[in-house]
């Protein structure tokens, strides 16, 4: 019962994700931030499947999945740290 609560919180999360990336168009920071929202929503489903198998590879993938995350926001931040120096305008 447990696990029910869990899921029906990542997906509440997955759902407010996808809906930061539908409604932001003009903000970057946003944009990027409902992405992230997206990714860790689902690495919890994902760490909540490896708990119901008991199977540890999950756990392996879902720090390569952290670390790919982590890596697309310091671009993300880098790219609009770079937009605002060149266009003065976010």
């Amino acid at each position: 019962m447990l696990y029910l609560l869990y899921i029906s919180t990542s997906l509440f999360l997955f759902a407010i994700g996808i809906v930061g990336l539908c409604t932001s168009t003009k903000n970057l920071i946003l944009t990027l931030m409902s992405m992230e929202l997206v990714l860790l929503s689902l690495n919890m489903l994902l760490f909540l499947f490896t708990l119901y198998v008991d199977n540890i590879i999950g756990i392996v993938f879902i720090f390569l999945l952290l670390t790919i995350a982590a890596a697309e926001t310091a671009i993300g931040l880098a790219l609009i740290v770079s937009y605002y120096k060149y266009l003065k305008v976010l």
